[in-house]
């Protein structure tokens, strides 16, 4: 039994079809909830133990897709964060890099750049170069449906990076790295903070 908002202004979920897979089931749900309206759906299994995921598909009278969904159900154990290793991660300094050492990982962070030159997890590179700033332009007008598979993705970086201060030290969640500089079109400071499994979380203050 799902949680459901009809958020339509004037349509009915009995107009609409509910297609669901669940396991090796399949079938189709119905609903009468009204526009703006709050309610149940309640899909029919035969077997809840069967599988971790339902597919829901709403479709409507002339055959669009209006929403997909694919709903967690059960114990998700493939998504639960491991806990963080007891030991310390470590930090050393060479003539080029700040080296950051934890469970399994090494990270060396440029001393001249800051970005990253590499991390290596479990003996195998998982990272190399970044962060990078990218900034997408602001652009208006008339907002219309665009079905054009073939749309350009514009993800081009902000260019000649030129860093003015890296720093690091260690504190209680790992290794703090400090970066201020600048780009052609912008300035300002970010942080990255490395913990000992050699998850990075990054902070900016750009402008």
């Amino acid at each position: 039994i799902l949680d459901a908002e009809n958020r339509f202004t004037f349509t009915d979920f009995n107009e609409l079809y509910i297609e669901w897979n669940y396991g090796n089931e399949k079938g189709r749900a119905q609903a009468n909830l009204r526009p703006g309206k709050q309610g149940k759906i309640q899909i029919n299994v035969q077997n809840p133990n069967a599988g971790k995921q339902l597919y829901l598909r709403f479709t409507d009278a002339c055959g669009v897709i209006i929403d997909e969904y694919m709903i967690p159900v059960g114990e998700q154990i493939e998504n639960k964060i491991p806990q963080l290793a007891c030991k310390k991660t470590k930090l050393n300094t060479n003539k080029t890099a700040f080296v950051i050492k934890g469970d399994n990982f090494v990270c060396e962070i440029s001393r001249t750049n800051g970005l990253i030159k590499h991390l290596i997890k479990n003996g195998k590179t998982i990272l190399t170069g970044g962060p990078y700033l990218m900034v997408l332009p602001l652009t208006g007008g008339g907002c219309y449906p665009n079905h054009n598979a073939n749309t350009p993705i514009f993800n081009d970086c902000c260019k000649n990076w030129k860093a003015e201060e890296v720093t690091a030290e260690t504190v209680k969640e790992g290794v703090l790295i400090h970066v201020k500089g600048k780009y052609q079109d912008f300035h300002g400071n970010y942080k990255m903070l490395i913990n000992t499994n050699g998850k990075i979380c990054i902070n900016s203050m750009l402008s």
